[in-house]
């Protein structure tokens, strides 16, 4: 953490520079008043020495004076009394500093607890993550009606913001996976809290401008008329997507569609609030109101862009999913492939499923029980979880693949007597066969999960190459697929329930995030981002629980779906803007 602090010093550094700067000049001051003050108090008594200069002689005889007179003492005087000024002032500031410091070193009292730097930490990483979607947001609504280089400035305020959150939010995974409780913690809490309000500063001063290139106040009659089109496209689509989610139903397990459950009502919702707000937007933009019209049109805006989020999430989970049926019966074959060439035996036909066949047709007689067949059983030895996953899971798609299992026993059995490392491989061959028969399992039970069969898959596979996945033709390319599908539906998710999702959920995301970017390239990462992702929406959810339904306010119908999704502030008292945590809602004293 010697970075963290470092850092810290160094955004304090220039008002200790400014300080001591300060002390320099006092002190010079102090000192050019005392070469100057003597030199005044002569030419003061100038005057008094040509009249005293006539009762020299009568003076001769008197007594010697030692040369001091009452002016000599004034220099003195004010310099020590300048010093101790100095002083006093120096001890002040001291001991206002010590009282109210948050950095680690020297004495630790009057440091701000640990619990509460970790709460603000919190609180902080939240606020900036709604500021950073909602100027997202916005921002691609002005540059769709702007030029590029006019947007630039505001483009700019937000990749850093972006980018400094992004830091935060790994020091917080780094926290979460340590656990909060020492100095080395403070430090990193710290850096948190300071990376925060360098980017809520930096949205803070780039938000009247921005207010400038959108100009809602002065040319809202064409941002109503684009905010009424998206309207009418989503209102169209959503029938569309309510069929696409029946036809997900009737496909696939229910599990299956569980990330959009909800999602075509949740619509809906929004697109009510949408028909109220941008038609009050308009009676006031017809009275002249332009304050008022532009509050109510930003409230039409978010609404319109969430309806958006949450009708294209079934869309694109319909896809992900006949993608993965798709793509489950080569990932399959090419386990079964390795496993067979590792245990020494001919492969048994193995491009079968590879090719678009049905195996199961070949290997399962009709009316056979998936108990029947040998391998997928309960004797099978297969992982006890394997069969509850199997009960989330999934739909339609090619059968499974039942190989020789009395050629796998052999296989095992010659794997047993070879020698050292076979208790290794005896491992790894019955977890993987164990895996590979929960998922024979699921896909001859019925309609299931092709998302949540792949991901299986995948674990087999990284079981038998451990977890580097050389072994295993397309091994990372089968195990992107339901990672990003898991990391979209989260961020959906937590983008549209943000006025509720704590800072743990939204630290999971930005891990997962960053695991599954462009510098990935280890089957262990991506493996890593799927878990997070999930574990990210799981613990959305758990805060939406939580949260209950919120109130609208006078934000009128639709107005607590607007309070969940982070559109309306708090209780429903206005929009968000593009901004920081203190312009963010600006907008809030005109929404009436």
């Amino acid at each position: 953490m010697t970075s963290s602090l470092s850092r810290s010093r160094s955004r304090r550094a220039p008002s200790h520079i400014a300080v001591r700067v300060a002390h320099a000049v006092l002190g010079g001051l102090v000192a050019a008043g005392w070469l100057v003050l003597p030199l005044a108090w002569a030419g003061a008594d100038g005057s008094a020495t040509v009249a005293r200069s006539a009762d020299v002689t009568a003076t001769d005889n008197a007594a010697p004076d030692d040369g001091t007179t009452t002016g000599d003492l004034v220099p003195p005087l004010v310099a020590v009394g300048a010093a101790g000024a100095l002083a006093a002032y120096a001890y002040t500031r001291r001991r206002r500093r010590a009282t109210t410091r948050t950095t680690p070193g020297g004495d630790d009292h009057g440091l701000i607890p640990l619990h509460e730097l970790d709460r603000q930490a919190r609180k902080l990483l939240v606020d900036i993550d709604d500021c950073v979607r909602t100027g997202t947001e916005e921002l691609r609504l002005a540059a769709a009606r702007s030029a590029a280089d006019a947007a630039e400035p505001y483009v700019d305020a937000l990749t850093y913001a972006e980018a400094e959150l992004a830091a935060a939010f790994r020091l917080r995974q780094h926290l979460d996976e340590s656990g909060v409780g020492d100095g080395d913690d403070r430090g990193a809490l710290e850096e948190i809290v300071a990376r925060c309000r360098d980017a809520g500063r930096r949205l803070d001063a780039a938000a009247p401008g921005f207010d400038q290139l959108r100009a809602l106040e002065r040319n809202a009659a064409a941002a109503l008329e684009s905010a009424g089109t998206r309207f009418r496209e989503l209102a169209a689509r959503t029938p569309a997507a309510e069929a696409t989610l029946a036809g997900l139903h009737e496909r696939y397990a229910p599990a299956a569609t569980l990330p959009v459950a909800g999602d075509v009502e949740q619509a809906k919702d929004r697109l009510v609030f949408t028909t109220l707000h941008l038609n009050q937007a308009r009676q006031y933009a017809d009275r002249g109101d332009s304050a008022r019209a532009a509050a109510h049109l930003r409230a039409a805006e978010g609404a319109v862009e969430q309806a958006a989020v949450l009708v294209n999430g079934v869309t694109r989970l319909a896809g992900e999913l006949a993608s993965a049926a798709a793509r489950l019966p080569r990932a399959l074959a090419a386990v079964e492939g390795v496993l067979e060439t590792a245990r020494g035996l001919p492969p048994t036909g193995g491009t079968g499923a590879a090719h678009g066949h049905r195996p199961d047709a070949h290997h399962i007689p009709d009316g056979a029980t998936p108990d029947a067949v040998p391998g997928a059983g309960p004797d099978s030895g297969a992982d006890p979880g394997a069969d509850a996953d199997a009960d989330s899971g999934p739909g339609p798609g090619p059968g499974a693949r039942v190989g020789s299992r009395e050629g796998a026993a052999a296989g095992v059995g010659s794997a047993a007597g070879s020698g050292a490392g076979s208790g290794e491989l005896v491992g790894q061959f019955g977890r993987t066969e164990a895996l590979l028969s929960g998922v024979r399992h699921t896909m001859a039970a019925g309609p299931y999960d092709p998302l949540d069969v792949l991901r299986r898959v995948v674990e087999a596979g990284a079981v038998l190459s451990g977890e580097g996945g050389g072994d295993v033709p397309d091994g990372r390319a089968h195990a992107l697929l339901p990672a990003r599908c898991a990391l979209a539906g989260a961020a959906d998710f937590i983008g549209t329930h943000r006025g509720a999702v704590g800072s743990e959920a939204r630290t999971r995301l930005a891990e997962a995030e960053r695991l599954l970017g462009p510098e990935a390239t280890a089957l262990s990462e991506v493996r890593r981002a799927d878990e997070l992702a999930r574990q990210a929406r799981r613990l959305a959810e758990r805060d939406v629980r939580a949260y209950g339904n919120p109130a609208g306010g006078h934000g009128g119908a639709g107005a607590g779906g607007a309070v969940l999704g982070g559109i309306l502030l708090g209780d429903g008292e206005g929009p968000v803007s593009y901004g920081g945590p203190h312009t963010r809602g600006r907008r809030a004293a005109s929404f009436t």
